[in-house]
């Protein structure tokens, strides 16, 4: 098969509908597919054309990865539907799960907290773990054989891969599997023993994990990464020094397991991945479920002063938008913080929370300056009108209330919807105001009758989040990661994209009216064209879903949160995006700057 792209567009194996390339190795192509039979996408896994024939290297590898993968059906492992050899082509193919999302390789220089590199590390140490169980040696263990992808509520799931040079005993005793072997993987993730030539063992699997771990961590491999260094450490017998880059907080714990997985005598590490899984495991259920400097919201001003993140705990924090230095602290909430929003051109914001309250907050007085009590619970979402002496606030019964903010008084009440209110939206002059719910209605009201103005009719399902655009274009961002475009009066959108693997948390009108930016729970920023809902610039991936991100209009820095880091966001001026920096949680020295790289998978 000369040409790779060939395939695409056509049936593979009879019902199997090729739709893009998504990989090249060495001996195959993988593409995503779709199984048009049982109505499922896949991932296709197909040998080079010149790959030999059924007995050759490359296809006994393929068949070893399917029979490896069959034998482990762990959910920590992809699942293997079939392998076989297409009549029609003659090519060896292997067709398995399709996994949304990116290898574990693409954000190891993207900041992570040790909570969530331990939940990382518990699923691979699982999948690994029935692995070794089934009497099966990885060998070939490292960041690029993993894929991550997200649940429906943003959590990452870690999934093993690319067994294809396997060993695995046919008794299920990995006792038989400790026979010399030849080098096997990349050098950066081989074990002491590999170096040597010496036998391979569970053993040698729990090293490659603990540099996995290491790699997080330290910011690069032990002993430099280079193959001459490593090589030269494993043969001398030396351990790597654990030395976390900045910004990440070791606990004494994880440095432990990461020290006892990299010794240099297998015999004094973790017999096997079960092993570690077992003391992972034990070390995230000593801990809270939900962090309590996790973010649940974020805000900007237009001056580009400050940023502002509301914690689970219900605390507020301001900091400093160019150094990331903290300027005050709020005790906002009882509970979560629901929503921030600045008001318009002043020092103000405001904050709700699951305490079901509304509190004015000043900068520059650092003090609370206003309380509305909550009603019927907590509020979904908060918008000011553009002259900022109005306020909106969706409530989780459907209900939509209309404040105003010098006299904090009630103007009035919307029956919006039949279910939480997930999006508002004031147009520019602030006469209208555009909501959307659960429910799936869009529905566009006249502040100053109260009356409801419009319904779209697109019936598209659960919206997520809305954009207002120039001449009487909205962008609409629905709860299966889909956008759309049209106005009011249309019986069917303009265009309808799949952007997004999970459900859009937020969305944000570019500078200029060309483009729309969508954060979405599967870890993904997208910058999509207004006009044609094609990408503009290069998407960003974060290992974690992003529940909460806001987006500076003037500047176009995006800040996002993930679990207690907030990162800082830029794009070039050829849509390549860069990491300018992170905060954790604890930090209080500014932003941990990070050299510029491209984010994208």
């Amino acid at each position: 098969m000369s040409d790779p792209q060939a395939l695409i567009d056509t049936a593979f194996a009879s019902k199997f509908r090729v739709l893009s390339l998504v990989a090249e190795g060495s001996q195959a192509y993988v593409y995503r597919a779709f199984d048009t039979v049982l109505e499922r996408p896949v991932a296709l896994k197909i040998l080079f054309e010149d790959s030999g024939g059924e007995d050759s290297p490359a296809s006994q590898r393929l068949r070893r990865e399917a029979v490896a993968l069959a034998r482990i059906a762990h959910p920590n492992t992809p699942t293997v539907f079939e392998a076989g050899i297409d009549p029609d082509t003659q090519l060896h193919y292997v067709v398995m799960e399709w996994i949304p999302g990116g290898r574990l390789s693409n954000f190891v220089d993207l900041p992570l907290s040790e909570d969530q590199l331990l939940n990382l590390a518990a699923d691979i140490s699982a999948g690994m773990s029935e692995a070794h169980r089934k009497g099966i040696l990885h060998r070939d263990l490292r960041p690029d054989n993993v894929l991550v992808t997200t649940t429906i509520d943003g959590k990452p799931v870690a999934k093993v891969v690319d067994f294809g040079v396997a060993q695995f005993d046919e008794t299920y005793d990995l006792a038989r599997l400790t026979a010399p072997d030849e080098v096997m993987g990349a050098l950066a993730y081989i074990s002491p023993e590999q170096a040597r030539g010496e036998p391979v063992s569970a053993e040698t699997d729990v090293y490659a994990f603990g540099t996995i771990l290491y790699e997080f961590v330290c910011g690069q491999t032990p002993h430099g990464g280079s193959p001459v260094k490593v090589i030269s450490a494993h043969l001398e017998g030396k351990r790597p020094t654990i030395e976390p880059r900045e910004g990440f907080a070791l606990s004494p714990i994880l440095k432990a397991i990461i020290r006892r997985c990299l010794e240099v005598d297998p015999a004094e590490r973790f017999a096997d991945c079960s092993k570690v899984h077992e003391v992972i495991s034990n070390v995230i259920r000593e801990r809270p479920t939900t962090h309590p400097e996790a973010i649940h919201a974020v805000t900007v001003d237009r001056a580009a002063k400050f940023v502002v993140v509301g914690r689970a705990n219900g605390r507020i924090d301001v900091y400093n938008q160019a150094n990331g230095l903290p300027i005050t602290q709020f005790n906002g909430h009882k509970g979560a913080v629901t929503a921030l929003t600045f008001r318009p051109d002043t020092e103000e914001f405001l904050s709700a929370g699951e305490d079901g309250q509304i509190h004015l907050w000043s900068i520059t007085e650092a003090c609370r300056a206003g309380t509305w009590p909550g009603i019927r619970g907590r509020q979904s979402t908060l918008e000011f009108s553009p002259f900022g002496y109005i306020f909106a606030s969706g409530e989780v019964d459907g209900r939509i209330r209309l404040w105003s903010l010098l006299e904090q008084r009630p103007l009035g009440e919307l029956n919006a919807h039949q279910g939480p209110v997930t999006a508002l939206h004031f147009l520019p002059e602030g006469r209208f105001l555009a909501s959307g719910g659960l429910d799936g209605t869009l529905l566009l009201w006249d502040i100053g009758s109260l009356q409801l103005a419009e319904r779209c009719r697109w019936n598209r399902g659960p919206v997520a989040h809305l954009a207002m655009h120039v001449a009487e274009r909205f962008v609409v961002a629905f709860q299966d990661g889909s956008l759309a475009m049209g106005r009011w009066n249309q019986e069917a959108p303009t265009w309808h994209r799949h952007i997004h693997d999970q459900p859009v948390s937020r969305l944000f009108e570019q500078h200029g009216g060309q483009g729309v930016f969508s954060v979405g729970l599967d870890g993904a920023i997208h910058c999509i064209d207004v006009f044609d809902g094609d990408p503009r610039c290069s998407p960003v991936h974060h290992i974690e879903g992003i529940r909460a991100a806001v987006l500076h209009p003037q500047s176009e820095r995006l800040f996002a949160s993930s679990d207690s880091l907030l990162m800082r966001w830029t794009w070039d001026v050829h849509g390549n995006p860069t990491l300018e920096g992170f905060l954790p949680a604890e930090r209080r020295t500014g932003w941990v700057t990070t050299e510029p790289s491209n984010a994208s998978r």
